[in-house]
């Protein structure tokens, strides 16, 4: 961690004659948290991100006048974020603020905050998840409460041993620039507290040390009960802007209408195609997997375009309430299988199914792991259960594949209590 007050404990570097110096105001951007400095040397002024999220592993250097940029090659895309985060000028978007007291846990002169704001609903989650291994430091390092920095869409999910969860509402899709207000808010609220320690909030973690349970409020499904009962449950988790696009024709065609503006007034047709696919894939389903009850999650704004009788559709228009959340989970953790396309959501729903099947689309190959929390501590299980496929896969394809694991775990379950 770093700290932040009384005094900042991370050194910046000029990008210019690289001299380590100290850095100066500390300005909250929302998704980024910007330390800000003068070289003594050159004279140059910049601005270097703090490590939170992504800029661990790509932290980014930049002075005022951008001349002097300086950042890992896998990481230039984030100097765009920066530039838009830096500026005196804040996004259109509006945003209000929020302090909510955690249950029976109470700040005190020392805390930790824990930024968990990235325009990534993932990668928000996943800073979220830090707030275990904070709390289980704090068995050694008592009497540092955290305090977490969340959008309203991940309130619902902040743990009870939080002491306080500062909210911002407002768009996810806004936070690529700098927030209105919230360096204000921050500081004014930072007032309250004598020492403040930055969590790094790192997005790569071992998913098997992390008690998803705590966030989720919902226990994983056992594996010790797959086999057990007669009824095989499958969910599939859909997102009407991930689309399961088979051919190389409808991903041109899916990605010129978004080119030529064309995307709003074709998106029934879209959702259409893709509610087709899925109706297929549940056919199939049914049909070798008599006993099988399926279902489906996600957002929808198009209610006309069902999956009839034979599943169902509990699929819900934005905004979700808690309780809904909670459904949805209940859901996951009862399913043997959930199916969705990579960035469809699929980080709670494979935190607490059994087992996933991820379609890839041909640009996500490189990232196919980031939408997926499958912890099996047996990586047999891990492998048996943790399934990809290309979206170039068919319906009865994935209905195969989806077949096999649910025959043959139970197979694998019965010679495994065999050897015990």
């Amino acid at each position: 961690m770093i700290q932040l007050s009384p005094s900042l404990t991370y050194p910046t570097q000029c990008p210019v004659c690289e001299t380590d110096n100290v850095p100066g105001r500390i300005r909250f951007a929302g998704a980024v948290t910007l330390a800000e400095a003068t070289c003594p040397a050159c004279q140059t002024t910049y601005l270097q991100t703090l490590p939170n999220g992504q800029f661990n592993r790509f932290p980014v250097t930049i002075s005022t006048d951008d001349k002097h940029i300086r950042v890992a090659e896998r990481g230039r895309w984030l100097v765009d974020l920066v530039k838009s985060c830096r500026a005196d000028s804040a996004n259109t978007g509006s945003f209000s603020y929020a302090v909510s007291p955690g249950y029976g846990v109470t700040v005190s002169s020392e805390i930790i905050l824990l930024f968990c704001l990235d325009a990534c609903y993932g990668h928000a989650l996943m800073m979220l998840f830090n707030a275990q291994r904070h709390h289980e430091q704090s068995q050694t390092v008592p009497n540092r409460p955290i305090i977490a920095v969340v959008p309203r869409s991940l309130v619902w999910l902040v743990p009870d041993y939080v002491a306080e969860t500062w909210v911002v509402d407002g768009p996810l899709s806004a936070l690529k620039q700098n927030v209105a207000g919230f360096d204000t808010f921050v500081n004014e609220q930072l007032t309250r507290f004598e020492i403040v320690w930055f969590s790094r909030a790192h997005i790569h973690f071992d998913h098997r040390t992390t008690r998803f349970a705590d966030f989720t409020r919902t226990q994983k499904f056992d594996l010790n009960q797959f086999d057990q009962g007669v009824v095989r449950y499958v969910t599939f988790v859909l997102r009407e802007d991930r689309l399961w696009l088979r051919y190389g024709w409808e991903r041109l065609l899916h990605r010129l209408c978004g080119r030529t503006g064309l995307l709003p007034k074709t998106r029934a047709f879209w959702v259409g195609w893709q509610v087709r696919r899925y109706r297929q894939l549940a056919h199939y389903l049914q049909r070798k997997t008599p006993i099988i009850q399926i279902a489906v999650t996600g957002l929808t704004a198009n209610e006309s375009t069902g999956f009839g009788h034979a599943v169902d559709d509990q699929r819900q228009a934005a905004p979700l309430s808690t309780g809904q959340e909670l459904a949805w989970c209940a859901l996951y953790a009862r399913s043997h299988v959930v199916v969705g396309i990579h960035g469809s959501g699929m980080l709670l729903p494979t935190s607490l199914a059994a087992g996933f099947v991820s379609l890839l689309p041909p640009d996500k190959l490189p990232h196919y792991a980031e939408d997926i929390l499958l912890a099996h501590d047996n990586p047999i299980h891990q492998t048996l259960l943790g399934r990809f496929l290309p979206t170039n896969a068919s319906p009865r394809q994935v209905a195969a594949l989806i077949t096999s694991m649910l025959t043959e775990f139970p197979v694998w379950l019965a010679e495994a209590r065999e050897r015990t």
